[in-house]
C-alpha cells in the first residue's frame, strides 16, 4: 500500500532526523571541551558543519514527502 510506504519512509525518515540531532549535539559538546582545553577545533568544526548539512538533507527529504504530490 503506498499509505504504508509512506508511514515507513517518513518514520526512518524521523529517526535519521533525531540520530543526527543526536549527532550534533554531542559534536558541539565536544567542541566545547576541546576549545576548553585550548585544543585546536578546525576539524572537529568541520565534522560539525557535515552533520548539519546531513541533518539539513534529512529534513528536506521528509518536507518532499509531506508535500502534495511528493510521493506519487
Amino acid at each position: 500500500m503506498p499509505g504504508d510506504t509512506l508511514r515507513r519512509k517518513l518514520a526512518q525518515l524521523d529517526r535519521n532526523i533525531v540520530q543526527t540531532d543526536l549527532l550534533i549535539s554531542r559534536q558541539i559538546a565536544r567542541i566545547e571541551r576541546m576549545s576548553e582545553k585550548e585544543d585546536d577545533t578546525t576539524k572537529a568544526k568541520a565534522a560539525l558543519y557535515g552533520l548539519r548539512k546531513i541533518y539539513e538533507y534529512w529534513y528536506a527529504q521528509r518536507e518532499i514527502l509531506l508535500a502534495p504530490h511528493g510521493h506519487e
